[in-house]
């Protein structure tokens, strides 16, 4: 999970994140008595899509639901991720590229999966990170044929940025195959297969929600 903090965007479309003191320990300390030494807290505000996130299918089919309605266990669950960050930047990721990618780390994208994957081999603030194409539509449909439930990735978009008509989105969210950007770190997985977990904020009408994304993974004496 990417960390948030005062004035961050991690997409122009998007407002940035707002952290504000409301209250201090010094401020409040005179409320209480010692050893208390009063209490602190912040103002955050923050767009649906800041940071490490979920879309829900209301984000681009406006007649499917707010996040709020997403099932929390279509987050949880049996998860792969594949490296296809060896294509050109402005490529976007075929069903080839991700059937050479499961060869590549011996895996199978199967039913019930949370598929992520990795398009960008630097830093998510590197010149060209906003323009790093996804997967294209054919791949998105490989995906809901192999019937996956979440597809996630290191961009700030599974969609070619190019392509005004994302059909990755069009494409997973009207099947409700969930969408989740900005996945950190998974270039640090020591193997393709684990248990994830990345619940969203129940926000009442929210568009996405930023999540704690999250990797289980049993080492081989069985322990997490």
């Amino acid at each position: 999970t990417m960390e948030l903090e005062d004035n961050m965007s991690t997409h122009p479309a998007h407002a940035r994140c707002v952290v504000l003191e409301f209250a201090s320990h010094a401020g409040t300390a005179p409320r209480f008595t010692p050893p208390c030494q009063g209490f602190a807290s912040r103002v955050l505000m923050f767009s649906d899509h800041i940071g490490t996130h979920v879309d829900s299918p209301f984000h681009f089919i406006p007649t499917a639901g707010t996040i709020e309605s997403v099932p929390l266990e279509q987050l949880i669950g049996p998860a792969v991720c594949l490296d296809v960050s060896a294509k050109r930047p402005d490529e976007p990721a075929t069903p080839e590229i991700f059937e050479a990618a499961e060869r590549q780390a011996g895996v199978r994208v199967a039913r019930g999966d949370i598929l992520l994957f990795r398009a960008w081999p630097g830093h998510h603030t590197d010149d060209g990170f906003l323009r790093c194409a996804g997967m294209n539509r054919a791949a998105a449909e490989w995906a809901a044929v192999r019937g996956v439930k979440v597809v996630g990735c290191d961009l700030a978009s599974p969609d070619d940025p190019k392509d005004m008509v994302r059909p990755v989105h069009l494409t997973l969210l009207g099947q409700g195959i969930l969408i989740m950007e900005h996945i950190a770190n998974l270039e640090k997985l020591p193997v393709p297969r684990f248990q994830f977990v990345g619940l969203p904020l129940r926000i009442k009408g929210a568009t996405g929600s930023p999540i704690r994304a999250i990797a289980i993974i049993e080492d081989k004496g069985g322990s997490v």
